[in-house]
């Protein structure tokens, strides 16, 4: 890096960004300073020019502001770590990464100044994210170089019941990892070992999470046909997943979406009306900005099944965990006379 600077003109911002890392990381606070002061005032009318212009053109000189406020923080901390403790730092940092872009190169030019303090190891629930992020991207060489600075081996190399045992988070990681590699009958037999491990069953928020990743991974597999999966696995996976953590979003439009389909799809398939429209009812209230389709599916169901006395009981007593507001986006729908079915009794 000290021969890559070398060739950089001094008078420009990379030169003294990159001189400011090369001074933090040898400890030298003051020098470092110095050439973040620079770096500010050769990015000043630079930024200053493209903030007039437009948010989006401003926003890789916004990076740069964030890059060289972190290095100032990261001086405090090297400075006296009870001025600016670790612990304290990397929880600044963490609130301040969600309102960033969810884009790689963003979380990559955010990450690669943190790791002067806060690597892979001292701060995995970010490098975490950023490896699900790179996944995401279809970046997964990225994601899986992440995974193994996390673990400090390449996971392909360590035992799953070492990983699974040592850092049950990093294991659900790399099982997704498997999974958008293509490898996916190893990616659920592992998911399969990961929900019933010791281990996950201590944290119920990750125990949710698995399950409810299984039991989607369990529905593509039948949609494709490639597997002799029954849906009462399916059931089982997704009901598990609402147990274990009930104010998942997720998990509920999941469980409320199955036993929709089963509805709509199968004769004879009462017995789901009542857990779909208990499931709409909760993903509409855990997710307001999401709700519109959820609580259109929601009147089909009232509207079709609303005569049986166990569907009005199980409609009258969701009211109450809505806000009533709620029904406003969908009141155009409601007014239309062909949407309702003579044998309901709506008041």
């Amino acid at each position: 890096m000290e021969a890559y600077c070398a060739s950089i003109p001094k008078v420009s911002f990379h030169f003294n960004f990159f001189q400011a890392v090369l001074a933090i990381h040898s400890n030298r606070y003051r020098e470092a300073q110095a050439h973040i002061d620079n770096a500010r005032m050769q990015l000043d009318s630079e930024f200053t020019a493209s903030v007039g212009e437009s948010y989006r053109r401003a926003y890789r000189g916004m990076i740069q502001v964030q890059q060289l406020s972190e290095l100032e923080e990261m001086l405090l901390h090297k400075k006296g770590a009870s001025a600016m403790p670790l612990v304290l730092l990397i929880n600044m940092w963490r609130g301040r990464l969600v309102q960033a872009q969810c884009d790689v190169d963003v979380w990559q030019e955010i990450l690669s100044v943190r790791y002067l303090v806060a690597p892979p190891t001292l701060d995995t629930q970010t490098w975490l994210k950023y490896s699900a992020l790179c996944r995401k991207s279809g970046k997964l060489a990225i994601g899986h170089k992440v995974l193994t600075q996390i673990i400090g081996v390449d996971p392909t190399h360590q035992r799953e019941e070492e990983l699974l045992a040592q850092q049950p988070l990093v294991a659900f990681a790399y099982i997704k990892q498997l999974w958008d590699d293509g490898t996916r009958e190893e990616a659920l037999k592992r998911l399969r070992n990961l929900v019933r491990a010791p281990q996950t069953s201590e944290d119920p928020n990750l125990a949710a999470k698995a399950w409810l990743k299984l039991g989607t991974w369990q529905r593509m597999v039948v949609e494709s046909h490639n597997t002799d999966e029954s849906s009462s696995t399916i059931f089982h996976s997704l009901c598990r997943a609402t147990e274990l953590n009930t104010e998942s979003y997720k998990a509920w439009h999941a469980w409320a979406m199955l036993n929709f389909e089963a509805v709509a799809h199968c004769n004879g398939m009462a017995k789901h009306v009542v857990p779909a429209i208990t499931g709409f009812f909760r993903s509409i209230a855990l997710g307001r900005e999401r709700a519109l389709q959820d609580t259109l599916r929601l009147l089909t169901l009232w509207f079709k099944y609303g005569a049986a006395p166990t569907v009005n009981e199980a409609v009258q007593g969701g009211f109450s965990s809505i806000p009533i507001d709620m029904w406003l986006s969908v009141t155009p729908q409601v007014s239309k006379p062909q949407c309702f079915q003579p044998q309901c009794n709506i008041t």
